[in-house]
């Protein structure tokens, strides 16, 4: 039996053809250690060049552009940023 306000509270009658469950309420993990043994560390910024070209062609356009061209073989992963920060140091 109901008692107090219990006894005349009317149930909503659900009129909506799809059902909803309730969302709860949902918490970031807490870990006791962690899952990773190191952590993930940058690879220095001079390992993004691997060496400087001295071919012929770009050597005649240091020469006819008096300008220094900057040919260089980079690392596959190395991301322009990391290059440009190779470069200048």
């Amino acid at each position: 039996m109901l008692k107090g306000i219990h006894s005349h509270i009317k149930k909503k009658i659900p009129t909506s053809p799809t059902f909803w469950w309730l969302k709860t309420l949902w918490l970031w993990r807490q870990p006791k250690y962690p899952r990773k043994s190191t952590l993930k560390r940058n690879k220095p910024s001079h390992s993004a060049i691997k060496f400087h070209l001295t071919t012929g062609s770009v050597m005649k356009k240091t020469e006819d552009n008096n300008t220094m061209v900057s040919s260089v073989i980079v690392d596959v992963k190395a991301n322009k940023h990391q290059i440009k920060q190779a470069d200048q140091a």
